[in-house]
């Protein structure tokens, strides 16, 4: 995370960092460099192929459905960092869906709706 930091606030060089854990969760740093610590939900795992292609798809469909459905007045930028609780949320209840599969990159979203409750977020010190 400090790494991240580093590279967002003194060089410019990216809007936000997003770093999975596996089924540990991520950890997030945003532009204004907050840093975040997300934990997954605990599951019984059967395969984790796919599962972090699953969870970057899930946060862009997922930030980019709330833009749409603002009627585009956020960007997808200001969107995933104003409400990354919300999206980082779904995004490892699908990737944990995604691993209670045998097929990689398939989840029940049901499953999905259910887990998003079971991940938890904390600030890290500045």
């Amino acid at each position: 995370a400090r790494e991240c930091k580093k590279i967002i606030l003194e060089k410019r060089a990216i809007y936000m960092a997003i770093v999975t854990l596996g089924g540990h969760g991520a950890i997030t740093v945003d532009s204004k460099g907050l840093a975040k610590r997300f934990f997954a939900p605990s599951i019984k795992v059967k395969s984790t192929v796919g599962c972090g292609d699953t969870h970057h798809g899930a946060l862009m469909m997922h930030t980019c459905l709330s833009v749409v459905a603002q009627a585009g007045k956020p960007n997808v930028l200001s969107e995933l960092e104003s409400n990354l609780d919300q999206h980082m949320g779904f995004a490892l209840a699908c990737a944990s869906a995604s691993a209670l599969q045998d097929l990689p990159g398939h989840f029940n979203v049901q499953t999905a709706n259910e887990l998003v409750s079971q991940v938890k977020c904390v600030t890290l010190a500045q």
